[in-house]
């Protein structure tokens, strides 16, 4: 087998052991999402039913490193300037 041919299979091997490594990576990213949503929304249930004020519940919750965003207002909600 030529060297050149031998090269070139090798370096088609590499480029799909690449490939289904970034998939490997983009599924093991997306499970950890998913996992700190959950992780997120249980420490939110047992810290609302947690015997402290609300104004440190409240501070506890958005200490979190992981704490949702707020959500964004739907589009009906948002105001336009409009100038005349």
């Amino acid at each position: 087998m030529p060297p050149d041919l031998k090269q070139s299979q090798a370096a088609v091997v590499r480029r799909q052991r690449v490939r289904s490594i970034m998939i490997l990576v983009a599924i093991v990213a997306e499970l950890m999402e998913e996992y700190t949503v959950l992780v997120a929304r249980v420490l939110e249930h047992l810290l609302h039913g947690a015997p402290f004020p609300r104004r440190m519940r409240f501070l506890m919750l958005r200490s979190l490193p992981f704490a949702a965003q707020p959500p964004t207002p739907p589009a009906h909600a948002l105001r336009v300037a409009v100038r005349a």
